[in-house]
């Protein structure tokens, strides 16, 4: 796929989860009410652990795509689209804003649920984790 489908398809993806993790919770509280917020946190992990390398693989393709594009080594259809996306740090920059937003949901969500703290933490802790190897 192109450089722009991952980043572009991502916000879509985060928006479905929080929408589903909302209806789960709900339904969590009214089966389990004195486990909802620890079942809430398992399966936000189970998730965002399910979806690691897969998420890492996409997202390690659109950076390589956008860096052939901007070097020219691609049509000139891909060199366009990274020259509009920002290239390979835009698209970058683009998934780390999507987890940011998505983060933000999972935030309020769990403070909903009266989960601790730390827990919360961790659970967004993970959502980063695919970026850590682009920090250097």
């Amino acid at each position: 796929g192109s450089s722009a489908s991952f980043v572009e398809w991502l916000p879509t993806f985060y928006d479905a989860v929080l929408l589903q993790l909302a209806n789960e919770n709900r339904w969590c509280a009214t089966v389990f009410p004195e486990h909802h917020s620890s079942l809430l946190v398992h399966l936000v992990g189970t998730l965002l652990e399910r979806t690691f390398d897969s998420y890492v693989s996409r997202l390690q393709d659109t950076l390589q795509e956008a860096q052939a594009a901007a070097a020219g080594t691609e049509s000139d259809m891909a060199v366009a689209a990274a020259a509009a996306s920002g290239g390979a740090l835009g698209a970058l920059l683009s998934a780390h804003n999507s987890a940011c937003v998505f983060a933000k949901g999972l935030r309020e969500l769990l403070t909903r649920t009266e989960t601790k703290d730390t827990d919360i933490a961790r659970v967004l802790n993970r959502v980063f984790v695919p970026f850590e190897e682009h920090k250097k």
